[in-house]
């Protein structure tokens, strides 16, 4: 398959935490870098990370890596002069890197199109504050309003703007899908979304019997398979990053991250020589 691309890889910052505390971000860099990555990713969950928003670009540079996006959430029921809104605006106009936002609405059910209005009005915002050399995009996460990749879609096409765009975390997908049981499969999901593709995240996944979330692990183990997830990106064209998400995972960083980005490297060369391997018969799953 010779129309497979070469995805730059980027690992999210979420894997570099643990039980006993975080990597910082230099030494994430340099990890990242020596493993063979391309590029690093920011979450502000903490005011504390807020101060590496600054200098995430420069510190990453100084270690041959781009940044592939600064992760924050925003709150589309939150009135406008809410602190959070107004630091979020004041982030999208002085950064350099393209930005990711978890969209929730307090107001509303999740998914629920009623919030879409709130939803365009606090995006439209942000990018009027970012122009045009930044894009954001729109991040799917379990629990939010905004927790499907068709939600994002949906005002992606009310927005149509170049710089608005759509982030497929595999993890969130299956979480949703799994929770639900209900939903579109892997490659509707993907076909609806692929003109608004701006970066996708994966890693291994299964749902242990009775609990309310499946697990993050590393890209080669659980019941996910990211094996098909790669072949049904290829067949929708997507050529941006692939990332790996680790929120939760703990333990080595270095050591799970190497194994994720071998893992992909081999899945890559295998879709390669046998894109017929990623194509699955959706009729004999053994879930939703």
């Amino acid at each position: 398959m010779s129309d497979v691309p070469d995805w730059d890889t980027f690992a999210m910052d979420t894997a570099f935490r643990n039980s006993l505390g975080a990597t910082p971000l230099a030494a994430r860099c340099e990890m990242l870098a020596d493993i063979g990555y391309d590029a690093t990713y920011l979450t502000l969950f903490h005011e504390r990370d807020r101060a590496d928003a600054d200098r995430v670009a420069a510190v990453a540079a100084d270690h041959g890596l781009d940044v592939t996006a600064v992760y924050d959430t925003l709150d589309a029921s939150a009135p406008p002069d809410d602190p959070d809104t107004e630091r979020l605006l004041d982030l999208a106009d002085r950064t350099d890197c393209d930005l990711e936002l978890a969209v929730d609405a307090s107001d509303f059910d999740a998914s629920d199109p009623a919030g879409d209005d709130d939803a365009v009005e606090r995006v439209e915002r942000l990018l009027d504050a970012a122009g045009d050399d930044v894009t954001v995009s729109l991040y799917p996460h379990l629990g939010n309003w905004l927790e499907r990749v068709g939600d994002a879609v949906r005002l992606c096409e009310r927005v149509d703007r170049s710089t608005l765009g759509v982030v497929f975390p595999a993890y969130h997908w299956y979480a949703v899908r799994g929770r639900n049981r209900d939903g579109p499969g892997l490659r509707p999901t993907l076909d609806r979304a692929a003109l608004h593709l701006t970066s996708v995240n994966l890693c291994g996944s299964r749902w242990p019997p009775g609990a309310g979330a499946p697990t993050i692990e590393p890209l080669d183990a659980g019941e996910l398979d990211n094996f098909a997830v790669l072949g049904a990106l290829a067949a929708v064209g997507y050529d941006g990053p692939v990332g790996i998400q680790g929120y939760g995972d703990g333990g080595d960083a270095y050591a799970k991250l190497a194994r994720s980005r071998e893992a992909l490297a081999a899945m890559r060369e295998r879709l390669v020589a046998h894109p017929e391997w990623a194509d699955l018969d959706r009729d004999r799953a053994i879930g939703p």
